[in-house]
C-alpha cells in the first residue's frame, strides 16, 4: 500500500468517525470518536475532514462545560477556515468563539464575534447562518442590557428562521423573546413564546433541547401564579435529570437550576435545597476547568445565572446551618 492509499484511507476512516460521533446522544462518547477522527485526518492531511472533527471537538468541550479546549479547538478551525478561503466555515468559527466569549461573561468579545460573523454572513447570502448568527447577537445585547436591541435581532431571526423552516434558530429566537419580555414584565407575552418554543424543540427529538424553554414556562408560570402548571414543568425537568440528563453548556443549565429551586421554594418543596446544592456543584466543577484565575471570576461573577446560584447556595448552607 502507498502512502497516498494509506492517507486515503485514513482519511476515509476519520469521515466514517465524524459521522458516528454526530449520531451519539452520549456527549463524552460522541467527543472521543470527534477526537480520533481528528488525529485520523491530521495524519492523513485532509484539511476539511479536520475543520469538521475539530469543530465538533469545540462544540461538545463547551458542551460539556470544558470551555478552554473548545476556545483552543475554535480557534484553529478559524486558522484552517481562513487558509482554506472558506467564509462559511469562518462564520461558523466566529458564532462559536463568541458562545465560548458569553459562557465567560465576556459580553463586549461576545458581541464583536457575532457582529463580525453576522455581517460575513450576509456577504454569501447563507440564510440559515444568518438566522443563526442573529440570534447569537440578540443574547449578547440581552446581557449587555441592550434590550431594543436583543429583541430587533431575535424577532428578525425568528421571521427567518420561520421562512427557511429551521427550528434550532427558531426556537432560540422564542427563548429570548421569552426572556425579554418576562423581564419586561409581560408574563402572558412571555409564557407564549416559550410555549412556542417548546413545540417546535419537541420536533428537533434530543430531550435536552426543550429543558431551556420548559424552565421558562415554569418561570413564567411563577409569575403569573399559576403554580400547579410551574410545578409540573419543573416535574419534567427533574424526570430528565433524575433518568441521568445532563444539561449541555448551550441549553443554559445554571438558569434551568435556578428556575426550578425558585418554583420548589415558592410550594415549600424540600427538594428546593438538593436543586441549588446540585447546580452548584456543576458550576463549580465547570469553573474549576478554566486554569485563568481571571477568566474563572468572571465566568463565576459576570454571569448572572452563575452568580445567583451562588448565593442561593450560600443561603441554602446558612439555612442549614441554623437548622442544625
Amino acid at each position: 500500500m502507498t502512502l497516498t492509499q494509506a492517507g486515503g484511507l485514513r482519511g476515509l476512516e476519520a469521515r466514517a468517525l465524524v459521522a458516528l460521533g454526530g449520531a451519539q446522544a452520549d456527549l463524552v462518547q460522541a467527543l472521543s470518536y470527534n477526537e480520533q477522527a481528528l488525529r485520523l485526518a491530521q495524519a492523513a492531511g485532509d484539511r476539511e475532514v479536520e475543520w469538521f472533527a475539530l469543530s465538533n471537538v469545540g462544540e461538545f468541550c463547551r458542551q460539556l462545560g470544558e470551555l478552554e479546549k473548545a476556545a483552543t479547538a475554535h480557534e484553529q478551525c478559524l486558522r484552517l477556515a481562513r487558509e482554506r478561503g472558506e467564509p462559511q466555515l469562518e462564520v461558523y468559527t466566529l458564532g462559536d468563539l463568541g458562545l465560548y466569549c458569553l459562557g465567560l461573561g465576556d459580553y463586549v468579545r461576545a458581541r464583536d464575534h457575532f457582529r463580525q460573523s453576522l455581517r460575513m454572513a450576509e456577504q454569501i447570502g447563507d440564510r440559515f447562518l444568518i438566522a443563526r448568527t442573529l440570534c447569537f447577537c440578540a443574547e449578547a445585547s440581552y446581557h449587555l442590557e441592550e434590550p431594543m436591541d436583543a429583541q430587533d435581532y431575535a424577532q428578525r431571526a425568528l421571521s427567518l428562521a420561520r421562512e427557511i423552516a429551521t427550528p434550532g434558530p427558531e426556537g432560540h429566537a422564542l427563548n429570548t423573546l421569552g426572556r425579554l419580555y418576562g423581564d419586561q414584565g409581560n408574563s402572558t407575552a412571555s409564557r407564549d413564546c416559550y410555549d412556542q418554543a417548546l413545540r417546535v424543540l419537541r420536533q428537533r427529538g434530543a430531550p435536552c433541547d426543550v429543558m431551556e424553554p420548559l424552565a421558562g414556562l415554569a418561570s413564567s408560570c411563577l409569575a403569573l401564579g399559576e403554580m400547579s402548571q410551574a410545578q409540573a414543568h419543573v416535574a419534567e425537568i427533574l424526570a430528565f435529570l433524575d433518568g441521568g440528563g445532563c444539561l449541555p453548556f448551550d441549553c443554559h443549565p445554571f438558569r434551568t437550576y435556578l428556575t426550578c429551586y425558585q418554583v420548589l421554594l415558592a410550594v415549600g418543596d424540600p427538594r428546593a435545597s438538593e436543586i441549588v446544592i446540585r447546580g452548584h456543584r456543576q458550576l463549580q466543577e465547570w469553573a474549576a476547568r478554566i486554569p485563568d484565575e481571571a477568566l474563572r471570576r468572571s465566568y463565576l461573577e459576570n454571569v448572572a445565572e452563575h452568580r445567583e446560584i451562588v448565593q442561593e447556595w450560600q443561603l441554602t448552607q446558612a439555612r442549614a446551618e441554623s437548622e442544625a
